[in-house]
């Protein structure tokens, strides 16, 4: 009997263990930084970055991609907006696409674009994004976005240096619904 509890607690104990190996194993992946998306040439799919968000200021903006126009609005400093098209051949799947900056740790930047319709079914209406956000998808290099802020006589202004475009797939880690559910990885 005693040899029996004591098997059963080493493979409780051994259980635990490797749990928490998994675990720790897929919360410190194989994420690369933003910076080094420059190292590509050709689009990527399936590729996993790590990113600090950039703030955008409040003010309406203008979003380009090739002949394809994106609008939205922010009325409060946030780390991403919905922007719908309003000129130019659809991208994608969508016509409206959430959209956050993700600067890597030396500065060079990505837009990342992520379905609107799939962004607010998994985090609602009003969802939290962190400082730091993974995501996985697919990088494309050779498809640069420009964004302008709109002045208040209505004159475009460029909103930093056009940059290149990640299509998200996912968000893996940093951003969760905004009524206080823990963030998290989504599968």
């Amino acid at each position: 009997m005693e040899s029996r509890r004591k098997a059963l607690v080493f493979a409780v104990v051994f259980f635990a263990a490797l749990l928490g190996i998994g675990l720790l194993s897929v919360k410190s992946s194989n994420y690369k930084d933003v910076s080094q998306l420059k190292l590509y040439k050709e689009p990527v799919r399936g590729l996993n970055i790590r990113g600090k968000t950039k703030l955008f200021e409040p003010g309406v903006y203008l979003l380009r991609i090739g002949d394809t126009v994106y609008k939205f609005s922010v009325s409060t400093p946030q780390p991403y907006a919905v922007a719908e098209r309003i000129q130019g051949p659809p991208l994608g799947n969508d016509d409206k696409y959430a959209v956050f900056i993700l600067e890597g740790k030396d500065g060079y930047s990505v837009l990342a674009l992520f379905s609107a319709k799939t962004f607010q079914q998994f985090y609602g209406t009003s969802p939290i994004m962190e400082q730091n956000v993974v995501v996985t998808g697919l990088y494309n290099p050779g498809q640069r976005a420009e964004i302008y802020i709109l002045g208040a006589d209505g004159t475009p202004r460029p909103y930093g240096d056009a940059m290149p475009v990640f299509w998200v797939e996912k968000i893996l880690e940093g951003c969760h619904q905004s009524y206080g559910a823990p963030s998290g990885r989504i599968a």
